[in-house]
């Protein structure tokens, strides 16, 4: 499969040729991706703890924050910090300790969720209202600007933890006069499998697309589940292709911990296909699937590989990013239309956001 080259600039914006994918015919047009912005060194004072920040766009402008600091910060899409609000707490306008999701709303306004509240604030980061919502650990979440929903892949906390059998895919309407959570994929619905562990569910993933339809992914197997705006299955597709290897970094990684922890579970033959955060669809309504796959070369990786899928989930072939962008431990890729936003660490070891622009 040939693979689309990126030219990364700074700040300024160049222009990609499309290629072709050669296993199509008639052969569609895969979308490439220019750089049109860099926000550099995100608290590179402490590059060890650095944590993937929760990122959204909205207009000309992204939004950004980490784990240990409850301030999100500002920025235009040139990289420039316009203004910071937030704080700790569990009061009006404060954020909780956890890593804050952030929506921005296609009005402007930002959503900010903990595990107990949704909280709304206005274009200019001052707290509007919040809404209560019963305790829920959210494995996947998307807002969609179009229809005015939170979409969360969510499993109830019960009595003796998470309730995994249990999960299912709920929707928020923010300023609604209901405002949820609405189910929209039961429990009975989601795709499970008996383990040892009893029932679980074959799906961590979620992207949503502009018109509601809702696609549910299976990591371990490549396998994307359809369903309607309102919850019905419609069908999966997917690709038929090995797990990634691990890289020799992770490998280490792994170890680290299992020493750090006396774990007695067996090291990782293989990584998931892709992580959590890794699905979006873009403003033509094509799947983005950020994966696991890299080069074989080297320490860790240094890109990263989509697949992209088009409306009807056929595949359209890959389109190459020359950083590695993350998407394991905390959503750190967001679309809106046609700009992505996605954090990495760059060759001095510095938590640095890019901005592309999807042409195509």
């Amino acid at each position: 499969m040939r693979r689309i080259p990126l030219v990364l600039l700074c700040v300024a914006v160049t222009s990609c040729g499309q290629a072709v994918a050669p296993e199509a015919d008639p052969t569609p047009a895969i979308p490439a991706v220019e750089r049109i912005g860099t926000i550099g060194c995100v608290a590179c004072e402490d590059v060890e703890s650095i944590v993937p920040v929760a990122l959204d766009v909205v207009g000309d402008r992204v939004f950004l924050r980490d784990e240990y600091e409850p301030l999100i910060r500002v920025f235009n899409l040139a990289g420039n910090l316009q203004f910071t609000f937030g704080k700790f707490g569990e009061g009006p306008g404060e954020l909780s300790p956890f890593a804050t999701p952030v929506f921005s709303t296609a009005d402007g306004q930002l959503l900010a969720y903990g595990l107990t509240k949704l909280q709304l604030f206005d274009q200019e980061g001052q707290y509007v209202e919040a809404y209560d919502w019963p305790p829920r650990i959210p494995m996947a979440h998307q807002y969609n600007a179009g229809l005015n929903r939170l979409f969360v892949l969510t499993a109830p906390m019960g009595a003796s933890g998470i309730d995994l059998e249990a999960m299912e895919v709920v929707a928020y309407n923010p300023g609604a006069a209901e405002f949820g959570p609405h189910v929209v994929v039961p429990g009975a619905g989601i795709p499970m499998a008996d383990t040892e562990d009893g029932r679980r569910p074959l799906v961590g993933a979620m992207a949503v697309r502009g018109d509601g339809q809702i696609v549910l992914a299976d990591d371990e197997n490549y396998r994307m589940y359809w369903y309607t705006p309102d919850g019905e299955p419609a069908g999966e597709f997917g690709r038929d292709l090995p797990r990634p290897s691990l890289t020799p970094r992770e490998i280490e990684r792994d170890e680290e911990i299992r020493v750090s922890t006396g774990s007695t579970q067996p090291l990782l033959e293989a990584a998931p296909h892709f992580g959590g955060a890794g699905l979006f669809f873009d403003g033509a309504d094509r799947l983005w699937v950020q994966t696991r796959r890299w080069s074989g070369e080297g320490m860790d990786r240094t890109e990263t590989i989509f697949d992209v899928f088009d409306p009807e989930g056929a595949y359209l072939g890959e389109v190459l990013v020359p950083v590695p962008l993350s998407s394991t431990r905390y959503p750190v890729l967001t679309v809106r239309g046609d700009t992505m936003v996605g954090g990495y660490l760059d060759d001095a070891l510095e938590w640095t956001v890019g901005i592309w622009r999807i042409v195509g």
